[in-house]
């Protein structure tokens, strides 16, 4: 189970997870990350009849800057 900020990761969510039964590996993405809304507490979460383990990461959204007015066109001369 993947939680982000205490509640279960979905598809409607924008996440998808991959499970690899060979290996035992679990792989979360998210191939359009939001800023507001992926930004928080991942806990993956495993449980099964031995037991159970969670771990928690912080997941930091980073975003380009965004230009909001137009800039002045210059013109420089170098000789």
């Amino acid at each position: 189970i993947w939680l982000l900020n205490g509640k279960p990761l979905t598809p409607k969510d924008g996440a998808q997870v991959e499970m690899n039964a060979p290996t035992g590996d679990a792989k979360l993405t998210i191939p359009k990350v939001d800023l507001q809304q992926h930004a928080g507490s991942v806990t993956c979460r495993l449980e099964n009849v031995h037991g159970n383990q969670e771990e928690t990461v912080h997941l930091n959204v980073l975003a380009a800057p965004l230009i909001t007015t137009q800039l002045p066109k210059q013109e420089e001369t170098v000789s």
